[in-house]
């Protein structure tokens, strides 16, 4: 498996806005490591979609999706605590200014994300991992079917063959049969 690293933007090291290609011709796996900073301002779905040039546009199109959402709640939820604490939903704004504010602190900002992808012709597995505290599934799921905007781990859920946590909470893992009709 191949592993890529890139750092925190501000260290220098590979700018966010560097649209790094992978030569996976001759890989069937590989693990791309992001501190959390250069995650949140690089769009991880979209680069690691276009990285895939084997899967159809439906199956780009359902992959981004998921992939954005467990990306998103990796970064937020995960390596910087932010968005809904003990249940609770906070404001838009709250969370933009937490978030802000985490993004500048190295105690959050260089955790890493880690995207670690499988592919066979028949499926295609994709692992996103954060530093966080984690989280029970069941109860995840439960507060986000309560929620009046359910999204995430229920359509995570929805659109993948399998989904499961490891880890306590820390890495999801999405499964996507490729020979789906659907």
């Amino acid at each position: 498996m191949a592993t890529f690293r890139f750092k925190n933007p501000k260290s220098g090291s590979t700018p966010a806005s560097h649209p790094m290609q992978l030569n996976l011709s001759e890989q069937s796996a590989f693990e791309v490591v992001f501190d959390t900073a250069h995650a949140y301002r690089f769009s991880l779905a979209d680069w690691l979609i276009g990285q895939l040039t084997f899967l159809s546009p439906k199956q780009k199109e359902t992959i981004k999706l998921c992939l954005h959402e467990a990306v998103s709640n990796a970064i937020l939820h995960g390596n910087l605590q932010v968005g809904s604490q003990n249940g609770n939903t906070s404001s838009f704004l709250q969370v933009q200014e937490l978030t802000m504010h985490r993004l500048e602190d190295p105690d959050y900002a260089n955790r890493k994300i880690t995207l670690r992808c499988e592919y066979s012709d028949d499926v295609l597995s994709i692992e996103v991992e954060d530093e966080g505290k984690g989280f029970n599934l069941k109860q995840a799921l439960e507060r986000n079917l309560k929620s009046p905007y359910p999204r995430g781990l229920a359509m995570i859920q929805r659109f993948t063959h399998h989904m499961s946590l490891h880890k306590r909470g820390k890495c999801i893992r999405m499964e996507f049969s490729l020979n789906a009709k659907a």
